[in-house]
């Protein structure tokens, strides 16, 4: 067991019921413990590399945070397109079983208007997913040239790989679309 240490310190106490030209002075204290090292002041001039470095860690920060936020946004945007046609396909199959069995007017119409409905939901969505697809392309490019300013000037390591192409293919559309009017023919040629 280590046996407490005696030391003194010079410390400065203001006091302040005394007159404000004798506003400070200097005594001598003795404490029982470890001594602490003395903390340099903050300088007045702040370190330009410093605050540049702080002003870059921060501007990556921003951007990783509006990138996340945008991948949910895609993420949902697909969710919302998967979801949709498997919604209006479900429904379309359900007209066209029961359509055939049971005489309902206009069963052509209404398959037809869930086809449009389906391909319009489509459409819609694919150009909102398109379009979140492309911020997070410009996002990853400005974090790029963020981490590669923090690189050449700090030689920080780039902590985010390099950016992918994850736009949605310009053929999804078309699928939709075609699948749509395979099954509208289907259903027309079919209750004939």
């Amino acid at each position: 067991m280590e046996k407490p240490r005696l030391f003194m310190k010079i410390v400065s106490v203001s006091d302040a019921a005394r007159a404000p030209s004798d506003a400070q002075r200097t005594t001598l204290r003795i404490e029982n413990g470890v001594a602490t090292t003395p903390v340099s002041p903050p300088s007045d001039t702040p370190d330009p590399a410093t605050d540049r470095r702080a002003i870059l860690e921060r501007e990556l920060d921003r951007l990783q945070h509006a990138l996340q936020v945008d991948q949910q946004s895609a993420g949902q945007h697909l969710n919302w397109l998967l979801l949709s046609q498997a919604l209006f396909v479900n429904a379309f199959l359900i007209v066209l079983v029961l359509g055939s069995r049971v005489p309902l007017p206009f069963v052509k119409w209404l398959l037809v208007g869930l086809a449009a409905l389906g391909v319009a939901a489509a459409l819609t969505l694919h150009t909102a997913l398109r379009r979140a697809r492309e911020e997070i392309a410009m996002l990853r490019l400005q974090r790029r040239a963020v981490e590669m300013s923090l690189q050449q000037e700090f030689g920080r390591v780039p902590m985010f790989p390099p950016s992918r192409s994850e736009a949605p293919s310009a053929w999804l559309p078309a699928v939709l679309v075609t699948a749509w009017a395979l099954l509208v023919a289907y259903a027309l040629l079919m209750a004939r």
